[in-house]
C-alpha cells in the first residue's frame, strides 16, 4: 500500500507543475481545439523480467533436538516476451490524467531457483549430509489492461509519462519443474491474476500524428492472489516482482471535417487557449 500512496503523491505533485502550452511557452503535444481526433490506436512490443531479492540468506528450515536443516535459495529472473495492442482516449480538459488507454496483451513470465541444503548434528558445525537442486517456471498470460496517464511536458517534443492502471491476467499455459528436496514450498502460480500497476515512460513526439513512449511497468499490489499489499509473485521458496519493459507506438489522426471548428464563447472555459 505504501508504494501506491507514494506514487499517487508524486503524480499529483507533477500534475501541479504541469501547465498548458499557452502558459509555459511550449507547443501543446496534442492540439485539442478540434484539429486532431482525440482517440487512436497504440501498439507496444517489449520484454519481461522477474525481479528478485538482491541478497540471499541461509535459513533454518528444520530443527528437532540436535538435528537441524539449513538451506540457501537463489532465485533469478529470465527474459520473457510482451506484446500489447489497444486504444487511447485524450480528455479535452483534464490535467491530472490527460488521457487513458486500454487494450489486450500477451505477457510471458519466466523465472528460476536453485538451492543448497545441509543437515547438521549439533553441536558439530560440520554438515553430515548435503543436497542441492534447481528448477524453472514459465507462465504465458493473456490480459486486459487500463491506464490513466499523467503528462509532464519537458519540451515541445519530450515528456514524462506517469501512469496508474490495472490488469487482469489469465495464464493459458503454465510450466514448472518440481524441485526435489525436503521442506519445499512449491507454490503454484495462479491461473487468474488481478493487479494494480505503475508505469513510467519517456515520451517522444515525432509529429502531430505519431508518438513513441519507452516505459517500464511493475505491479504496486496484488488483488488476486492477495499478498498483503505486497507486489510479489510466490514460487518455489522465493518471491518475484514482474517487470515489463516496452516501447509504445501511438497514432492520432487529423479531423477530416470540411469546415474548421467554430469558436463558441458561451461554451468555452477560462483554461481554454481560445478563451477571450
Amino acid at each position: 500500500m505504501k508504494y501506491f500512496l507514494i506514487i499517487s503523491l508524486c503524480i499529483v505533485s507533477l500534475s501541479g507543475q504541469s501547465q498548458y502550452a499557452y502558459k509555459n511557452n511550449k507547443t501543446e503535444l496534442v492540439r485539442r481545439n478540434g484539429f486532431m481526433k482525440l482517440s487512436g490506436w497504440n501498439f507496444a512490443p517489449g520484454i519481461t523480467f522477474m525481479g528478485t531479492r538482491f541478497r540471499n540468506t541461509r535459513e533454518e528450515l528444520y530443527k528437532n533436538g540436535n538435528i537441524s536443516y539449513d538451506a540457501i535459495h537463489d532465485p533469478g529472473g529470465r527474459i520473457g516476451l510482451y506484446l500489447e495492442a489497444g486504444r487511447h482516449r485524450i480528455f479535452k480538459y483534464s490535467r491530472l490524467f490527460p488521457y487513458m488507454d486500454y487494450g489486450l496483451a500477451y505477457k510471458g513470465l519466466r523465472g528460476k531457483e536453485s538451492y543448497e541444503g545441509e543437515w547438521y548434528n549439533s553441536p558439530s558445525e560440520t554438515p553430515y549430509a548435503t543436497e542441492s537442486g534447481s528448477g524453472k517456471f514459465a507462465n504465458h498470460n493473456i490480459l486486459a489492461y487500463v491506464n490513466f496517464n499523467n503528462i509532464l511536458q519537458l519540451t515541445n517534443r519530450l515528456f514524462i509519462q506517469n501512469s496508474l492502471g490495472a490488469n487482469v491476467d489469465y495464464s493459458i499455459i503454465v510450466k514448472s519443474d518440481n524441485i526435489s528436496g525436503p521442506y519445499r514450498n512449491d507454490v503454484d502460480l495462479p491461473r487468474l491474476w488481478a493487479q494494480l500497476h505503475y508505469k513510467l515512460g519517456l515520451g517522444i513526439k515525432i509529429n502531430d500524428e505519431f508518438f513513441i513512449i519507452p516505459s517500464v511497468e511493475t505491479p504496486i499490489f496484488n488483488i488476486n492472489p492477495w499478498t498483503d499489499f505486497r507486489p510479489k509473485v510466490n514460487k518455489f521458496m522465493s518471491a518475484y516482482r514482474p517487470l515489463i519493459f516496452s516501447v509504445r507506438f501511438g497514432w492520432l489522426k487529423q479531423n477530416t471535417n470540411d469546415c474548421p471548428p467554430v469558436y463558441d464563447p458561451a461554451n468555452s472555459r477560462p483554461d481554454d487557449p481560445n478563451y477571450q
